[in-house]
């Protein structure tokens, strides 16, 4: 009976997270071969949800929130930037060299690329550098606004507003910086430093101030998560309210924003202390159109 107890414990722990991706890689036409996963739902997907990564991050940092919303029938895509992963590129397609009208052009390839049904609702996530992607795409950047119905969208401290020198001493990404779980504390992180890359810095500054310039669309619903308002390193926690309130009341977008206090720029994989999972679990209500409900250091906004 001691022995049948075990494994049932055992069992459980190991279908408890169970997040596992179907991988291959995508050739672009201008020769970049993106890795893609696809995170299939339990059971029939009820909706599709592409994850953006943020910069110097890959997919498989996520799969913790992708098992959450696959639990809920919710089928995730995502893929590796350029010069991030396990993707590929050549001196011609490196980052550096890459548009944001590109990355948004890769994100409708990917979509395409692992569709199922066109008339399936789709949400779009975004972290950091991949939510302020997410916003320029609903904001009209690429046509996948026009391919999909787009109905949710979840913007993890979006960069609409970021340092020009991020993260820890000589502007490095460190996950110290990132989320206070001791666990994560290994994980590789390449490009070490957006100054490697510093057209396509150019590029993200300039896409965030269109994004002050630019409505999110009425038909899509909107969820924004900010992060302590000096503990993130990353993006202006504080300027990403005022975003949100000019989104708000000039262009008068759905938007509802939840801000934790004290907690780093990775929301979704913070300690439940600082909010995650009180986040991830809030973005699988959003989705599925359940309530939105906050706690300690978490408030809505």
């Amino acid at each position: 009976m001691k022995t049948l107890r075990i494994y049932l414990i055992l069992l459980l722990s190991i279908s408890s997270f169970r997040a596992l991706a179907n991988t291959s890689f995508l050739r672009i036409n201008n020769g970049v071969n993106l890795h893609v996963g696809v995170y299939e739902a339990y059971g029939a997907a009820k909706m599709d949800a592409i994850y953006l990564p943020g910069y110097a991050d890959v997919f498989t940092n996520h799969e913790e929130l992708f098992d959450k919303l696959n639990q809920q029938g919710i089928r995730v895509i995502s893929f590796d930037y350029p010069n991030h992963g396990k993707t590929e590129v050549t001196i011609w397609n490196d980052l550096n060299l890459t548009t944001f009208t590109e990355l948004a052009s890769y994100v409708e390839e990917v979509e395409q690329k692992t569709r199922e049904d066109k008339t399936r609702p789709l949400a779009l996530i975004g972290w950091s550098t991949g939510g302020l992607l997410a916003t320029r795409i609903l904001q009209g950047l690429g046509t996948l606004s026009k391919t999909r119905n787009i109905t949710h969208a979840a913007l993890i401290t979006p960069g609409v507003s970021v340092y020009t020198c991020v993260g820890d001493k000589l502007c490095t990404i460190t996950n110290r910086t990132l989320t206070h779980d001791q666990s994560l504390m290994d994980r590789p992180i390449s490009p070490l430093t957006p100054l490697t890359r510093p057209k396509f810095g150019a590029a993200l500054m300039l896409n965030a101030h269109k994004s002050w310039e630019n409505a999110l669309p009425s038909k899509t619903k909107t969820l924004v998560f900010v992060a302590g308002d000096k503990t993130d390193k990353y993006a202006k926690s504080p300027q990403i309210k005022k975003w949100v309130s000019k989104q708000r009341t000039k262009f008068k977008a759905p938007v509802r924003a939840i801000q934790c206090s004290d907690a780093f720029h990775e929301m979704h994989n913070e300690t439940n202390e600082y909010g995650g999972d009180q986040t991830k679990n809030n973005i699988t209500n959003f989705l599925k159109n359940r309530i939105v409900k906050t706690q300690g250091r978490c408030r809505s906004f």
